[in-house]
């Protein structure tokens, strides 16, 4: 799964090239600001390749800074590869503290995605049912997790949603 998003992205990088290098040949010399590109959720975790079973999902949740253009034409990227660029980003909540991991570093798109420990406990948060069994296993496979997550819930004051 990670090569395929990272395939997405050096896409995405090279059609904003273009656009930029389109634009300065018709005296358009306006810049591109840095995109910076934050992977949360489920796709995290199949990004780390945990020693667990996770259940692959197609959406993929991303913490961003897109003009719209630029998350419209990713989102049709993801699209061609059969995932879908979940548009309620803004709805997305992780730990403050969250650790994010480089994944891309494009001339335009810088990616990141956050640690496996951030996205189990941004799950821990809202107690979803269908989270239940990936919580179980993940602290069935790293006993510390709960103790680190219940020391962030403290520090941060979490209100459950």
């Amino acid at each position: 799964m990670e090569r395929t998003i990272i395939k997405i992205l050096k896409n995405g990088d090279a059609w904003l090239q273009q656009l930029v290098d389109e634009a300065h040949a018709h005296g358009d010399t306006q810049a591109i600001p840095p995109l910076h590109l934050k992977i949360v959720g489920q796709m995290a975790l199949l990004i780390a390749d945990l020693s667990f079973p996770i259940t692959a999902t197609m959406d993929i949740d991303i913490l961003h800074n897109l003009p719209h253009f630029a998350a419209k034409k990713l989102g049709e990227l993801f699209l061609d590869s059969g995932l879908v660029l979940e548009s309620d980003h803004h709805l997305i909540w992780m730990p403050e503290q969250t650790v994010y991991h480089p994944l891309f570093d494009g001339h335009y798109i810088h990616t990141e995605v956050a640690d496996p420990l951030y996205v189990i406990a941004s799950k821990c948060k809202f107690k979803r049912s269908k989270d239940k069994t990936l919580i179980q296993s993940y602290f069935q496979n790293f006993p510390e997790a709960a103790e680190k997550i219940a020391a962030m819930k403290i520090e941060t004051a979490w209100v459950n949603s």
